[in-house]
């Protein structure tokens, strides 16, 4: 690892907990899923949610029109 100032430490930090947290939201669904199948229940289709960018430039957009 670099020192605090590096900002390429910094970087690989932030890309190693996106994708802990992306790897987490998943189980969580995989796991919510499961639980409902067990229960008999449907368990509802894929949800896919936007990026930050997109949700902000389809928001940006719509409140321009």
């Amino acid at each position: 690892m670099g020192t605090i100032d590096d900002p390429e430490a910094d970087a690989d930090a932030a890309r190693l907990l996106a994708r802990a947290v992306v790897s987490q939201r998943i189980l969580a669904g995989q796991e919510w899923n499961a639980t409902l199948n067990c229960l008999g229940l449907e368990a509802e289709g894929e949800v896919l949610q936007m990026d930050s960018v997109k949700r902000k430039r389809r928001k940006k957009i719509t409140k321009h029109k």
